[in-house]
């Protein structure tokens, strides 16, 4: 059985469409991102049945048994979510521990400054109204509606928590950058820890890349009025096509005037970031035995 909980924003979707579920690497995911959300994420802890769960999942398990595939269950909302903070992950890692307390735990790190940049990306296309700075440093003050914490990036933290709920060896920690260095290799160590077998080459296909940089800046303002969603409950109208078009458009601008929002918005997420996680990539380092500075993590 293996867990696979995120991170948000490191080929998690590609993962889940081309291996976690391919038999040909002898697995299977017998639930629906719905099942995992409605079982797992969404119960209040006062309304959490660890009974109902558990047999609802032992019935998944079962159908795996028999198919003679290894089973996986993957959901980076596992991991919690940026822009709330990902203030339930702690609960959550509890319910998997009860429900799964032989299972492996596969977490994919990224370099926060592009873990960073694509997560302010996301939070744009759900309808985020917040300037980049606004978002990224959220009132101290503030403890009523969770919002963006930088902390949640802080990777040791959450990989600590998992080591001491399953035990070091069952938890393995991959960095999204090795994927792009060697993608047959990440995905065999994938495969082999999930208790499957190698695949072979699987498409090389991205899946929901972010937008650019200008195009954020030209949805931002209008998400106050065209499109509702949980990050911007106050919108009038729920335009659900609006991303589409925005990129529609994106494409009729020159690439040059792309890049240089890009590199505008990279330059403010480097400063951000500048220094705030290298004690925690130390840490990291430290719990993973991962080379984590050859792949550009900031340790110093």
């Amino acid at each position: 059985m293996l867990l696979h909980i995120g991170y948000h924003k490191t080929a998690t979707s590609w993962l889940q469409r081309h291996l976690l579920g391919n038999p040909d690497a002898g697995l299977i995911a017998p639930w629906s991102i719905r099942d995992v959300i409605d079982r797992l994420v969404r119960p209040h802890p006062l309304d959490w049945d660890a009974g109902a769960a558990a047999a609802f999942f032992a019935e998944g398990r079962d159908r795996a048994a028999a198919a003679g595939l290894a089973c996986t269950l993957s959901n980076e909302e596992l991991a919690g979510n940026p822009h709330s903070g990902a203030f339930n992950n702690t609960i959550i890692a509890e319910r998997l521990a009860g429900i799964f307390p032989d299972a492996r735990v596969l977490i994919v790190i990224r370099r926060q400054p592009d873990l960073l940049r694509s997560t302010y990306a996301q939070y744009v296309t759900r309808g985020g109204v917040l300037r980049p700075q606004r978002y990224f440093t959220p009132d101290p003050e503030a403890f009523r509606v969770p919002g963006f914490r930088p902390e949640h990036y802080e990777f040791d933290r959450l990989i600590g928590l998992y080591q001491r709920h399953f035990g070091a060896g069952r938890v393995r920690v991959l960095p999204y950058e090795a994927m792009l260095e060697d993608r047959e290799a990440f995905v065999r160590q994938v495969a082999e820890f999930a208790g499957g077998r190698d695949p072979g080459p699987l498409p090389a296909d991205r899946v929901r890349p972010s937008a650019s940089a200008l195009t954020l800046a030209v949805q931002r303002p209008l998400n106050r009025w065209l499109l509702r969603d949980e990050v911007n409950p106050a919108a009038p109208l729920r335009l659900r096509r609006l991303n589409e078009r925005l990129r529609v458009l994106d494409r009729l601008v020159p690439g040059a005037i792309r890049r240089r929002w890009d590199q505008r918005l990279r330059a403010r997420v480097e400063a951000f970031t500048r220094g705030r996680y290298a004690a925690s990539n130390r840490r990291t380092a430290e719990l993973t035995g991962l080379p984590l500075e050859q792949y550009g993590y900031e340790l110093a």
